[in-house]
């Protein structure tokens, strides 16, 4: 199997983007509605699975306005025209990695946080298994 059949998978947080859903959440929850945004804190800070959903329900962030590291998105870009699948990945809520994905024309996988594995789904012969065989986390050069 080439470089080329094998999908290219990038992290969201922090690496496609110049910064990190969860924050996003957090202070667009405090702008709009700081009660709601402590109490879930206060809550679920220790079960991010369950506080990412309720942080991005509270905020409702509009991803086409999350900063995007330019490099990453060249390389993305690049590796479509070659035709090769590119695939953005997060444990962050699945609305906001597929709504990310969807408005750069890329796929989506959330992926495992901590033990707890949810909407992790990629079809069979990506090359991608749960050993991680065929899995290339992106690098800026």
């Amino acid at each position: 199997m080439t470089a080329l059949n094998k999908p290219l998978v990038m992290d969201i947080d922090d690496t496609f983007l110049r910064t990190d859903m969860l924050f996003e959440c957090l202070w667009g929850g405090l702008g709009s509605d700081p009660l709601a945004t402590i109490r879930a804190v206060a809550k679920h800070w220790r079960d991010p699975a369950t506080l990412k959903p309720i942080l991005a329900d509270i905020a409702q962030i509009d991803v086409e306005l999350l900063p995007v590291n330019p490099d990453l998105k060249k390389l993305a870009d690049e590796n479509i025209a070659a035709g090769r699948r590119v695939i953005l990945a997060s444990a962050s809520d699945k609305r906001l990695v597929d709504d990310l994905a969807a408005s750069h024309g890329l796929d989506a996988a959330q992926l495992c946080l901590g033990l707890l594995c949810v909407g992790m789904s990629f079809p069979p012969g990506s090359g991608i298994t749960a050993g991680g065989a065929g899995f290339f986390p992106a690098r800026a050069a």
